[in-house]
């Protein structure tokens, strides 16, 4: 968990609009001319976080604990000079599941499954709660989000690269039109560090 939370520090940093290192070479201009970048978009006194990620992985993997990772950015950021008073660090699941009926054969016999959530496009149009879903991504909820971390299942990203960036461009586009700032983390598959599959996310990101 350190590591990743580590991992989205330096992506929230390279977000928020850290030089690279072409710039980092070059004769940095003078503080008059350099505009640190405030990490409170919004401007409302308070630097406001969601996480997006899903705690099971369709590919029967261990599941990505987003409630770790805000911990760990959260004491990461306080470290770094920002008031915890001032922090708000909000870890959502995107896993949901439902109990679904269905007939089947002529004799109407019916039976029951368990119908799983686990990618973005799902998270995105699950018919329940809908509306205040959309409305907490655009920031309309209890918090107006500064930035939200989109971390998509890394199994679908490495069998479904198209799907899970269909979702992810829903979820992005919600977050734009309310102000955010969308942030996507890549997500390593547990257990499965093989050459190929790290290849693959790396070109899907």
């Amino acid at each position: 968990p350190r590591c990743l939370g580590l991992a989205l520090l330096a992506g929230w940093a390279l977000g928020c609009g850290m030089a690279s290192d072409e710039e980092a070479l070059q004769v940095p201009p003078s503080m008059e001319e350099r505009t640190p970048t405030n990490p409170d978009r919004n401007g409302d006194g308070f630097v406001n976080i969601l996480l997006l990620g899903s705690s099971e992985s369709l590919g029967g993997g261990l599941g990505f604990s987003m409630d770790l990772v805000a911990t760990e950015l959260a004491a990461a950021l306080v470290s770094s000079g920002l008031s915890a008073e001032a922090l708000n660090v909000v870890a959502e699941d995107i896993h949901k599941s439902k109990p679904v009926v269905i007939g089947l054969g002529q004799n109407g016999a019916e039976y029951e499954y368990m119908h799983h959530s686990h990618s973005l496009a799902q998270y995105y149009y699950w018919p329940e709660d809908q509306v205040r879903r959309w409305a907490n991504l655009k920031g309309e909820g209890e918090f107006p989000w500064d930035h939200v971390v989109i971390a998509p299942d890394p199994y679908l990203v490495s069998t479904l690269p198209g799907y899970s960036a269909f979702g992810v461009h829903k979820i992005a586009a919600k977050v734009a039109a309310g102000g955010g700032q969308p942030l996507l983390l890549m997500v390593w598959p547990q257990g499965n560090a093989s050459e190929a599959i790290l290849d693959r996310m790396e070109q899907v990101a």
